[in-house]
């Protein structure tokens, strides 16, 4: 070999080794971003699951319990609830302390909610925004132009499905998750006493908190754990199968995932012209009950069933909250003892 081939080689061989550096170094450089994707498409879903959570103490204060209920803690006689309207138990429970082993019950084991996009949700519409548009070309009948000769909304069904069916899947909905399941979750636990007492600030120091039946505590996840909290609770829920009966493959699940925890208290409070969420206690100016632009401003009362001043059509539909408010919400800087 001369000289001049040695040297060709070396630089061929420097090279190349370069190309190969660089394809590593950006090989290794998607990965962290694909990582740093995938992390914060979680803490994104566990944020979105906040909201979800919220709504859902929110409802299940009154819905969802096959009889209508009177809130978490019953604005008849200030019992835990829910009760129905003849004041029974809606749950398994202590009717005094509301205790007992399984959600709505004080104490109880938390209600686990893993969610998922359905392909079709109950009773769906038409996403069509106009269905009777006017016509653009003037001149006319003006009766034709405001006519509704199509009927809005129309439901969303299946061409496929026969008549005797239609009205069933459509009210069911079609709960195949688009895109995945296992992606968000949450849990619901309603906290005892002891929980309030033991609560800490962000710096570790003692922080009790005031307890009522309407606290709880909310852990909102992004993440493939299905929201159980430990191999412990899978096992004792018989879901091994949904981690292919691998306890480390749910570990690593659990190590990668997103949580926030939250702590909150309910209010029956309806709320209104403020925010959807929070106890509305104060007067809001302006408006009802005296017209627009007006100076005159809404009272709201704090009676045992705190209904707004003026309890009738004019100010209920105005009412976002039918569900409940919350006098307070707290992010919590670590996981409390019992989620």
């Amino acid at each position: 070999m001369t000289s001049r081939s040695a040297a060709v080689l070396i630089v061929v061989s420097g090279m190349a080794a370069l190309i190969a550096a660089l394809t590593l170094a950006f090989l290794v450089r998607m990965r962290s971003d694909a990582e740093e994707a995938a992390a914060f498409d979680r803490q994104a879903q566990a944020r979105l699951m906040v909201t979800a959570a919220l709504a859902y103490v929110q409802e299940t204060a009154r819905l969802g319990w096959d009889d209508e209920a009177f809130g978490w803690i019953d604005v008849r006689d200030g019992a835990p609830g829910p009760r129905n309207v003849r004041g029974e138990m809606l749950y398994a429970g202590d009717p005094v302390t509301g205790r007992g082993l399984a959600f709505p019950a004080v104490g109880g084991r938390a209600a686990r909610c893993p969610t998922w996009l359905w392909r079709r949700p109950p009773s769906a519409v038409e996403q069509t925004v106009n269905y009777n548009p006017l016509p653009s070309a003037p001149g006319l009948d003006w009766r034709a132009n405001i006519a509704y000769p199509a009927p809005e909304p129309r439901a969303l069904t299946d061409p496929t499905w026969t008549a005797a069916e239609r009205v069933d899947r459509w009210r069911r909905g079609d709960p195949q998750p688009v895109g995945g399941e296992g992606v968000a979750w949450f849990r619901c636990y309603r906290m005892t006493p002891e929980d309030c007492a033991a609560h800490r600030a962000s710096d570790g120091t003692a922080a009790p908190l005031h307890w009522s039946p309407a606290v709880f505590a909310l852990s909102c996840g992004g993440g493939g754990t299905l929201g159980y909290a430990d191999w412990a609770e899978v096992v004792a829920d018989g879901a091994e199968a949904s981690f292919g009966g691998d306890r480390a493959l749910f570990e690593d699940l659990r190590a990668h995932q997103a949580v926030l925890w939250y702590a909150c208290e309910w209010s029956p409070m309806q709320g209104g012209f403020g925010h959807k969420y929070f106890h509305a206690d104060y007067a809001v100016p302006g408006g009802f009950p005296d017209g627009y632009g007006r100076t005159s401003t809404i009272p709201w009362s704090q009676t045992p069933t705190n209904r707004p001043w003026k309890d009738d059509t004019s100010h209920r539909p105005n009412s976002r909250g039918f569900g409940g408010t919350f006098l307070w919400i707290e992010r919590l800087a670590r996981a409390p003892d019992r989620w």
